[in-house]
């Protein structure tokens, strides 16, 4: 039985790679405009809670990363 951790460099690994790469770059963008504009407009503090929470979030999307493919 093949190791589920192993690469796998097939047109459909890649491509499901990339796609979930750019979903997080896409992610990661619109968070950081949202945590400023709004740590510009309300409260100072905002932005630090939000990093912690962003900060768990992708070790979430990590774990996601090494046992989904």
């Amino acid at each position: 039985m093949a190791d589920p951790r192993r690469f796998d460099f097939s047109p459909a690994f890649l491509f499901t790679y990339v796609n979930k790469l750019l979903y997080n770059a896409w992610f990661f963008s619109s968070f950081i405009i949202l945590v400023v504009v709004l740590d510009y407009l309300f409260f100072p503090h905002f932005f630090i809670v939000c990093l912690i929470l962003y900060k768990l979030f992708l070790l979430k999307i990590e774990s996601l990363f090494f046992f989904s493919f």
